[in-house]
């Protein structure tokens, strides 16, 4: 079960970190996740980590990525034969 935190930090803390978020496509709560186990040597192995909805799908489509019309076309041809 996940919770929400609310943390107060320094301003130019939390632009830095979001940046080096957004270079190494993390989300914000992961990162923290992330350093809070480090921080605590728990091994990621033995905690439940599900991974985001992106994450777990990313990539699925992206051979395959096709405009309404091409769908459309497709479909009407398909209809039609």
């Amino acid at each position: 079960m996940q919770t929400k935190l609310t943390l107060r930090l320094e301003d130019n803390l939390i632009e830095m970190v979001k940046q080096f978020a957004l270079k190494n496509n993390l989300s914000l709560s992961k990162l923290t996740e992330m350093l809070y186990l480090k921080y605590m040597n728990v091994n990621t192995d033995d905690v439940s980590t599900k991974k985001s909805f992106a994450e777990k799908y990313s990539g699925i489509l992206k051979d395959k990525i096709t405009s309404d019309d091409e769908v459309i076309s497709e479909y009407l041809i398909k209809k039609h034969t």
